[in-house]
């Protein structure tokens, strides 16, 4: 990845979207209102864990990726993998 790489496999906007959808559709099956207050909260919250935890530095070390590419190397580290690919066993 390089430094201003983001990754996750849902935005933070999506996924309390979605948890709210599903908090929302579990109070409502057991009868009882839904407080917008603590809805808000958990959607701010997960939506900074989110964004926090997609950022390059924190990925690469959680072993997600090979680790952070200088964008100065980009070529070499693509020379390398490229070679490595075409000198491979098939």
């Amino acid at each position: 990845a390089w430094p201003r790489a983001k990754a996750a496999v849902m935005g933070g906007a999506q996924l309390s979207g979605v948890l709210s959808i599903v908090a929302r559709a579990a109070a409502e099956a057991r009868g009882q209102q839904v407080d917008e207050g603590a809805d808000a909260a958990m959607r701010a919250a997960v939506e900074g864990q989110i964004e926090a935890e997609s950022l390059p530095l924190v990925l690469s070390g959680m072993l997600y990726d090979d680790g952070v590419i200088d964008p100065r190397d980009t070529r070499t580290v693509l020379g390398m993998c490229l070679s490595a690919i075409a000198n491979g066993p098939i």
